[in-house]
């Protein structure tokens, strides 16, 4: 998996020194793995254009519902799937078709990863309230969940809903 973390420092003081003022722009981009699937588990992320790598050009909702299952909702249809990482791999279980997915054809996206950024002074510690998923070039909307950022020691440390996602334990 992919992890992509830029860290941006811009400070501009002003003219009273003892309240200076800081930019500091804060984007990350990690690779969706089984940390960040159980982080997401029961969020619906709504991808409004739909996901073009399922055939689906239409609003979608997909959903974690354990770090090997998802469920994908077009309309009144829906779709149970497996899924594998290193890229996402979803593998359709069950359930009414969606798009163009085929019963037990698994479809491989990649890109795959859970996105935010934003701006804050706190150069140690970052919370956010909402992330984005991107499914090979397809875009969910922003969607609530609780994030924190934390430097310690040159080592980026990220929660999402509580779970640690990077750095993962036992990898890399």
């Amino acid at each position: 998996m992919r992890t992509r973390i830029a860290l941006v420092l811009c400070l501009a003081c002003g003219s009273n020194p003892a309240e200076p003022r800081c930019d500091q722009h804060i984007a990350l981009s990690l690779g969706v793995n089984a940390e960040v699937a159980l982080a997401l588990q029961d969020v619906s992320l709504s991808f409004p254009s739909g996901v073009r790598r399922f055939g689906v050009n239409a609003p979608v909702i997909l959903t974690f519902t354990s770090e090997t299952v998802a469920t994908l909702q077009d309309g009144a249809r829906s779709a149970s799937l497996g899924v594998r990482f290193g890229s996402c791999v979803f593998t359709p279980l069950g359930g009414e078709p969606v798009g163009t997915l085929s019963l037990l054809q698994p479809v491989t996206i990649d890109p795959c990863t859970l996105s935010f950024e934003g701006r804050d002074c706190r150069a140690t510690e970052l919370e956010y309230s909402t992330v984005v998923v991107n499914l090979g070039g397809s875009v969910s909307a922003a969607t609530p969940a609780s994030v924190r950022m934390k430097l310690v020691e040159s080592v980026v440390y990220v929660t999402v809903n509580g779970i640690l996602v990077h750095p993962r334990l036992g990898g890399t």
